[in-house]
């Protein structure tokens, strides 16, 4: 199991891009939402300076075949609307992820968090790629409960590491004893040992980086 922070630059055909684009400091948070074969719904929060102006334009948009100011305070509204269904529900529909509310639109850029595995967040790139879609992952975590953290090898090799003393200082043992002792090269023991602390490290930072000191 994975969970991703992912941003994606909007298309133009995306209801309120153009209008986020115009509105780059105007946060809309999206709050819930479900998706019907021909349209979807949503439950959206915004927050703008010119909100005004804003709100005339979301009227306007051709794709927005319906809308509905539920509340409205100084700088925030709160709107209901109904559109047609964009390539990018399409993709995650097909690639089988739930992206978890609230999702955010800022200045034309889509974020939001997602727990798959890593076999459907593979898939779901590979879909937009497809589509010509950029996006970035910028966070992600990994489960050490779940056999998607490291592979069966990785697990071993980094287990024996630890148990012959390869990461004690001074250390107890060398790279070519750990090696010896799982039965492969050195080289390859310095690659699998690479991998597998780098994923402990992104993980360790993002679960406890803002306890232990505000990484993010």
């Amino acid at each position: 199991m994975v969970t991703a922070t992912i941003e994606i630059p909007l298309a133009e055909e995306f209801g309120v891009t153009a209008i986020s684009r115009d509105h780059p400091d105007a946060l809309f948070r999206y709050l819930s939402g479900i998706e019907e074969p021909d349209r979807s719904y949503g439950l959206v929060e915004v927050h703008a300076d010119d909100l005004d102006e804003l709100l005339d334009q979301l009227r306007a948009v051709p794709s927005v075949r319906a809308f509905e100011l539920l509340d409205r305070y100084e700088g925030r509204a709160v709107f209901r609307y109904e559109t047609d269904v964009s390539e990018l529900y399409r993709a995650v529909r097909d690639s089988d992820i739930l992206p978890a509310f609230p999702y955010t639109i800022r200045d034309g850029v889509l974020t939001f968090r997602v727990t798959t595995s890593t076999d459907r967040l593979s898939r779901f790139g590979e879909t937009l790629r497809s589509l010509g879609w950029t996006f970035d992952v910028t966070m992600v975590s990994q489960s050490l409960d779940d056999t998607d953290f490291l592979t069966d090898h990785q697990w071993h090799v980094l287990e024996t590491a630890v148990d012959a003393g390869y990461y004690d200082s001074p250390r107890r043992c060398t790279l070519s004893e750990v090696a010896d002792e799982v039965g492969i090269a050195p080289s390859s023991a310095s690659e699998v040992l690479h991998r597998a602390e780098g994923s402990v490290i992104r993980w360790f930072i993002s679960e406890r980086g803002e306890e232990l000191g505000g990484i993010h």
